[in-house]
């Protein structure tokens, strides 16, 4: 599968290598002040597992190539004025496009590899639930492409083996969204000596994540 035109305009920035002390606060405040209070982004993820506040990156899409290439020259303005230190890299990610970085997103459920799912942003309101978003924009031909995408930046075939012909599906992302409801209710991931008694008396099971069980105290 080709991968999207070369010349496709640049809505989606990445910011890498992000000081493990900045909070997920502090990193909207950082992209508020560089992009305006009308918040201009749509889509922002954070990924990362387990109790990690965030993995040291953030992608961040906007809503037309302007309001991209503004915030991005108010950010390394304000990197290069000393405003802020903690973050190595700020340039175009590799997935550009709204639709484009769910599907993406989409394909890392269905592999296993996503984490946390991203933030969606309409008109600057946060929209808690992301299903209906990714039903409407993300077709089964992105799909598709975006696992192509998945493949060649990790080196692998479609979910390495038992799955290795399955094509990607939006009822895994339903599971996902069904856990982010639980969690509301006050289920937490695990700890590390809690995952590997689960992998205990899951032995036969594939290696299990944080971020795949909630935990409930009654």
């Amino acid at each position: 599968m080709a991968a999207r035109p070369s010349d496709q305009p640049i809505t989606t920035l990445a910011l890498r290598g992000i000081c493990k002390t900045y909070t997920l606060d502090a990193i909207f405040q950082l992209l508020d002040a560089a992009c305006g209070a009308q918040r201009t982004y749509n889509f922002v993820h954070l990924p990362k597992r387990g109790g990690q506040q965030h993995g040291g990156l953030v992608i961040v899409n906007f809503a037309d190539p302007g309001s991209c290439r503004s915030c991005l020259e108010k950010l390394l303005k304000m990197r290069e004025d000393g405003v802020f230190t903690g973050v190595k890299s700020i340039a175009p990610s590799y997935i550009q496009g709204f639709a484009e970085n769910l599907a993406y997103y989409s394909v890392l459920v269905t592999e296993g590899m996503a984490g946390e799912p991203p933030m969606v942003f309409e008109r600057g309101r946060w929209l808690q639930n992301i299903m209906p978003v990714i039903q409407q924009f993300v077709t089964p031909e992105l799909m598709v492409w975006a696992s192509e995408q998945v493949k060649a930046l990790y080196g692998m075939g479609t979910s390495q083996s038992t799955q290795k012909d399955r094509e990607p599906h939006l009822q895994d992302l339903q599971d996902l969204q069904d856990l982010q409801d639980l969690k509301q209710l006050g289920g937490r991931n695990p700890t590390l000596r809690e995952l590997e008694r689960i992998q205990m008396l899951l032995p036969e099971s594939r290696s299990v994540d944080s971020s795949d069980f909630l935990i409930f105290s009654l």
